[in-house]
């Protein structure tokens, strides 16, 4: 009788997710899905002294087959006033795109710098390539408006005690 091989994807995501227990991103968690292992679901704490601080924004992986040679799909599950993140919860971020499609994804990254670049985007939007161009220009017209209205959501979308 054969014994059937691990996919490498499946191999690669358990050594990952074995290095995030070991060393846990102080600003995030996420966990495979018991019914799918190549579906993760993860929570993000919004950046300190940012509108998103005491924000906490639930996402979603999703790894194809071919993982880690092309990024995970991730979704964000939690409203965020962004100009890189759209209401259908796609992001806008160079780490999530490959070469081929003007990105810098490769297969040497992982979930734990993926997840770090994302935090770094809520902290820090790139303002040149956005999702949302009316966020944009409302950061660029009155950034402090632009700010209280993102805190505004954050309180009201991603409170850490909801």
């Amino acid at each position: 009788m054969a014994t059937m091989e691990i996919p490498l994807v499946d191999k690669r995501l358990k050594a990952e997710l074995a290095e995030l227990k070991r060393c846990p991103l102080p600003f995030a968690n996420v966990e495979p899905r018991e019914d799918n292992f190549r579906v993760w679901d993860g929570v993000l704490l919004g950046p300190e002294n940012t509108p998103y601080e005491g924000g906490k924004f639930n996402f979603k992986l999703e790894f194809y087959s071919d993982y880690p040679n092309v990024p995970p799909r991730v979704t964000f599950k939690t409203r965020i006033y962004h100009c890189n993140f759209n209401s259908l919860g796609q992001i806008c971020l160079s780490t999530l795109k490959t070469e081929e499609n003007k990105g810098t994804w490769c297969s040497a990254m992982g979930v734990s710098s993926l997840i770090l670049s994302i935090h770094q985007l809520i902290g820090d939007a790139n303002f040149d390539d956005p999702l949302v161009s009316s966020i944009r220009d409302q950061y660029r017209a009155d950034p402090k408006e632009h700010d209280r209205i993102a805190r505004e959501w954050t309180l009201r979308f991603a409170p850490l005690n909801g």
